[in-house]
């Protein structure tokens, strides 16, 4: 039977099976090719320091859900990407930061630094959870980092609503 260029298999006319055949080869092929669609969404569950004046890189210490990534052992800060493509990234990071600091959350890229959020607080130390979204095409072995910049030292946050995350996702070639 033939296929489209991206795999899936469908039936031609000088085919003489069965249509459920055709059907259920249309499904393990469809199957394939979405379980090759890597993932991961990585979190921080304990608080980490923010030193002053330095993009420190957040250090992940869970990983929440994973698809074709290779784990390395945790905490660690980098996600090494595992095929060709374009891919979504999405990061936030919360902190309870001092009144009139200015904040940047970003992401290191092969390309270079990528500020996803940046605020300046004005008011009391109230959790502030800042973050963003890019899409970004990038090759297999690449790495990258969610970080934050804080002019005045902080902590991360420790709950998982405030805490960091970030995921990143596999669109196409």
């Amino acid at each position: 039977m033939p296929s489209t260029p991206r795999g899936i298999t469908y039936p031609d006319s000088a085919a003489h099976t069965r249509l459920w055949e055709h059907l259920q080869t249309l499904a393990q092929s469809v199957d394939a090719a979405l379980a090759n669609k890597p993932f991961i969404r990585v979190h921080r569950l304990a608080a980490q320091p923010i030193a002053a004046n330095t993009e420190v890189p957040i250090s992940w210490d869970t990983v929440i859900e994973n698809v074709g990534f290779a784990v390395p052992a945790l905490p660690n800060a980098v996600v090494t990407v595992p095929k060709a493509g374009l891919y979504r990234i999405d990061g936030k990071v919360g902190a309870s930061p001092a009144a009139g600091s200015l904040y940047h959350v970003g992401l290191h890229l092969p390309t270079g630094a990528l500020n996803l959020a940046r605020f300046v607080t004005t008011g009391a130390a109230n959790p502030v959870v800042a973050g963003g979204s890019v899409v970004q095409r990038l090759t297999a072995g690449q790495t990258l980092d969610l970080f934050l910049f804080a002019t005045v030292a902080t902590n991360t946050h420790s709950t998982s609503i405030y805490g960091p995350d970030l995921s990143v996702t596999w669109l196409r070639e």
